[in-house]
């Protein structure tokens, strides 16, 4: 899962934001792909489109991934 929203082509400017969340995607899939936990928490907007964050661990430690995504979920209320 991606970490924020690509912006919308504007065939004014450049591609260079839609080339570096593929950069992103390429990373998170490691994660995935490997079997390590992996979780993406949704912390809010910026101009107005949803950014998360993605929280890795080793493996074998799945719960402290759990336990730092309800912690920052705590922190956004």
């Amino acid at each position: 899962t991606n970490n924020a929203a690509p912006p919308a082509a504007n065939f004014n400017h450049s591609f260079s934001g839609l080339i570096s969340s593929h950069w992103s995607d390429n990373l998170l899939l490691l994660a995935n792909f490997s079997g390590l936990p992996s979780l993406s928490l949704p912390i809010g907007f910026i101009n107005d489109l949803p950014v998360s964050i993605n929280i890795n661990s080793n493996y074998g430690k799945d719960e402290e991934v759990l336990e730092l995504a309800e912690s920052l979920e705590k922190l956004k209320k």
